[in-house]
């Protein structure tokens, strides 16, 4: 799930498991890179956005102004948009979009401890994917959402249904989220990374770690087999991970 501060948020198909067969599928040799890869179409996405008025863009750049000390930008008309350099796989511990979606829908948190005018713009994430597969757009890639503390100015966040035990996360959405992410990495060049929620603190005291507050939170979303699923998927795209021998 996506950044929070208030408790318990954090809680079809096989669920995965890295012994379970057909996890990690029986490919053939990779391409060679010397080869171009082929163009990758828009995969199907249904658009069902998030409520993004002037509110929620001055309560989200006073959010970047609290953890950042300042705008991303010198231009206040651009404070809340962002270059992509990675993106961050989360589940939404809970079961289905519909739910997934009225999470993020408002402009302000609803169960927020604390009341102070940077920390109420509500959590978000870029997309969304089902357990079948099926995926929703909530907001421009380019738009900076409140999802990975320290990471926000710069990551496109995936949100997937489910969790780790009541709703287990599926070998459709490793599909799912593969497709999507070679799209958006043809489309946004600048994207680097790809980690799971768990591994953002890893990169604490890296340049593209921006966070002036002593506020963390304890993340294990998606898990370590999803996250080694998709990176087997993903594997010639050559997409970083956290830094090694970080925390």
């Amino acid at each position: 799930m996506a950044e929070a501060d208030s408790a318990g948020v954090d809680s079809g198909r096989a669920p995965l498991d890295t012994a379970a067969p057909g996890l990690l599928p029986d490919v053939g040799p990779l391409v060679p890179e010397s080869l171009a890869r082929p163009r990758v179409e828009r995969p199907t996405l249904q658009r069902w956005p998030i409520v993004w008025n002037d509110e929620r863009e001055a309560l989200t750049q006073a959010y970047l102004a609290h953890h950042h000390g300042g705008p991303l930008t010198g231009d206040p008309s651009a404070d809340s948009h962002m270059v992509p350099r990675m993106v961050v796989i989360h589940w939404t511990a809970g079961p289905n979009l519909r739910s997934a979606r009225a999470t993020f829908l408002a402009p302000t948190q609803k169960n927020s401890r604390r009341r102070s005018r940077w920390n109420l713009v509500n959590l978000s994430a870029h997309f969304l994917v089902d357990r079948d597969g099926a995926r929703v757009q909530l907001m421009e890639p380019t738009r900076v959402g409140r999802h990975t503390i320290g990471l926000n100015h710069l990551a496109i966040g995936i949100e997937n249904v489910g969790d780790r035990d009541r709703w287990p996360l599926t070998r459709s959405q490793v599909e799912s989220n593969a497709a999507l992410l070679r799209w958006l990495v043809q489309e946004h060049p600048s994207i680097t990374h790809l980690i799971g929620h768990y591994e953002y603190r890893r990169f604490e005291g890296t340049p593209l770690f921006r966070d002036q507050t002593r506020f963390r939170t304890g993340r294990n979303d998606p898990g370590k087999p999803f996250m080694e699923a998709l990176r087997y998927e993903l594997r010639d795209l050559g997409l970083l991970g956290p830094p090694e021998g970080a925390r």
